[in-house]
């Protein structure tokens, strides 16, 4: 599932367009926050599915989290910052122990912002998994599918085994999934007011 930016209308909806395929584990990609309204209970709706999922970091969360070590070193300021996101430490723990880099099956590879594409799957940094933006073929690197969030585009696009899901929820666009291996898409559109 691309980015979700804190638009809990289209994510309610497209879990239960998920739902259609109960067998499936689902992959979230990351970029849990910012432009929407609704992060506290984006993060509650989230954390409060099957825990056998995939979650993704965004390069907006990992920000959050880095932005919160750095300035919320007293009790009072790490407050300060909870309370002007909306949300509370179990927020926090969640972000801080359920959230991955990437995560890869057989047959494919997932990152909130897909590869760099001059470093073999093994060697990529946690830099090039958030805020990559090679926005082409990537079989030099890799016989399986890449697929990524990260760069809005106005509908799923393609590029041999690059897939890319970000469709610009939160920014009046949709919210998108990919049910693999059967290469359906699922959509949900998201409002402006979110």
């Amino acid at each position: 599932m691309g980015d979700i930016h804190a638009s809990l209308q289209p994510l309610k909806k497209i879990l239960v367009k998920c739902q259609e395929y109960p067998n499936h584990k689902l992959v979230f990609l990351g970029d849990y926050f910012d432009y929407g309204t609704k992060l506290k209970e984006t993060l509650n709706t989230l954390i409060n599915l099957d825990q056998n999922n995939v979650f993704l970091y965004g390069n907006h969360d990992w920000e959050f989290l880095q932005f919160l070590e750095k300035h919320g070193n007293s009790k009072s300021k790490r407050k300060e910052i909870l309370n002007h996101f909306s949300i509370g430490e179990e927020h926090v723990y969640w972000l801080s122990r359920f959230l991955k880099f990437s995560y890869q099956t057989k047959s494919a590879f997932f990152s909130h912002s897909g590869v760099d594409d001059r470093l073999p799957l093994e060697k990529q940094t946690i830099q090039s998994l958030l805020s990559s933006s090679f926005r082409g073929n990537l079989d030099h690197v890799t016989n399986k599918l890449i697929i990524q969030g990260h760069l809005p585009m106005r509908k799923i696009k393609k590029m041999n085994n690059h897939w890319f899901l970000d469709t610009g929820c939160g920014q009046g666009g949709t919210l998108s999934a990919l049910v693999y291996p059967e290469f359906k898409i699922l959509n949900s559109k998201c409002s402006s007011k979110l």
